[in-house]
């Protein structure tokens, strides 16, 4: 065995925490209270940082840990920020890894999004083909992880919810209550959503666009539209996608929060552009379908917004876990150049760390 990353110059940070956001408290009759539903961070703030940090939000079945390390051991993205002077939190959002304190009844299968099937996991990942009871396969070129160290690695890093996480307007209002809290907290930042987290960075947007300064977003799930435009049903031939893959939608001014900064989307390698039976790719077709006329909407508004996809820079074999898998290297400096295309990684106020309360609101009884 060899050290890993022996050779890259070390990382100097200004400062590094961790602290709970947003959250609700319940009093008990007989006065005890319990501070719930709130989320989880971890911040790392560069000494020669750039001005604005990056909040890497996962996607479902996962939590914060899927920005770290790669499976195989190498450096994830957190590093990768860290090396370009870039400022991160990761967090874990509520009822998911360190922030699984929750008053709602736990539900232990509101695990994976596949019911705990971790064939069809791997071809959602878009790793290759597995069905049952046949074994996995590659497809031709795949940056999926190979060995049985990474193969063990990646399926370790699935975590349950902890109480249900639905499309429902409680739960997004939830999850973008809670990062408004986390805004408030860092100051203006760049949400870099992931797949599920997709809808919950849009609505962050648009009801805090204040403390956000862009949006990066890794194959989102759903889109946000304004609820005066129709798109009409899912088209698809598969059922459950029909159902899935619903997108959505808040009063257009709100919306229009979604134009004021720039907005870049990517997807990997393997997206069927042809309708079939199979979830794993209709998922992402679909998704590339819907987040094509997001973006077209929000440029045709005066916005700023780009579909990226890695293939036409050059970049193959990627799956739903780009950031995470052989070349992630490659894909993180297509991010890195994009931001600084976008005006993202500027250095005329160098970011210092967030900003705390000095007093606040005492929320338990006191004699």
């Amino acid at each position: 065995m060899s050290a890993v990353n022996s050779n890259e110059k070390p990382i100097t940070l200004r400062t590094m925490g961790s602290f709970a956001f947003g959250g609700t408290v319940t009093q008990k009759e007989d006065g005890v209270t319990f501070h719930g539903e709130h989320g989880y961070t971890q911040y790392f703030v560069p000494q020669d940082a750039t001005d604005y940090p990056v909040i890497l939000w996962h996607g479902l079945g996962v939590c914060g840990t899927c920005f770290e390390s790669a499976p195989d051991g190498r450096e994830g993205f957190w590093q990768m920020f860290q090396r370009n002077d870039v400022p991160v939190y990761i967090i874990d959002q509520p009822r998911r890894g360190r922030a699984s304190y929750t008053a709602t009844e736990v539900d232990w299968t509101a695990r994976i999004p596949v019911e705990d099937n971790e064939a069809v996991m791997w071809e959602t990942y878009r790793y290759g083909t597995w069905r049952p009871p046949h074994g996995a396969t590659y497809y031709p070129g795949s940056q999926g992880p190979r060995t049985g160290y990474a193969i063990d690695q990646m399926f370790r890093r699935q975590t349950p919810n902890h109480g249900k996480e639905n499309t429902s307007q409680e739960i997004i209002t939830l999850m973008t209550d809670s990062m408004g809290d986390l805004l408030e907290k860092a100051g203006p930042s760049i949400l870099f959503s992931y797949s599920h987290s997709g809808k919950y960075g849009w609505y962050s947007a648009v009801r805090h666009p204040e403390n956000v300064a862009g949006i990066l977003s890794y194959e989102p799930g759903q889109c946000l539209f304004p609820d005066d435009l129709d798109l009409g049903p899912i088209e698809s031939p598969n059922a459950n996608i029909r159902v899935d893959m619903t997108q959505f939608y808040c009063p257009r001014e709100q919306w229009m929060n979604l134009t004021k900064f720039p907005i870049r989307i990517f997807y990997g390698d393997y997206i069927n552009k042809t309708p079939t039976e199979s979830y794993g790719d209709e998922v992402w077709r679909i998704s590339t379908v819907f987040a094509e006329k997001f973006a077209a909407l929000i440029n045709e508004n005066g916005g700023d917004a780009k579909v990226i996809y890695l293939p036409e820079h050059g970049i193959t074999g990627n799956g739903h876990t780009a950031f995470s898998e052989a070349n992630n290297k490659e894909v993180f400096d297509l991010v890195l150049n994009t931001m600084k295309e976008a005006g993202m990684t500027t250095k005329n106020h160098p970011y210092t760390g967030p900003v705390f309360p000095t007093g606040g609101e005492i929320s338990i009884p006191m004699e």
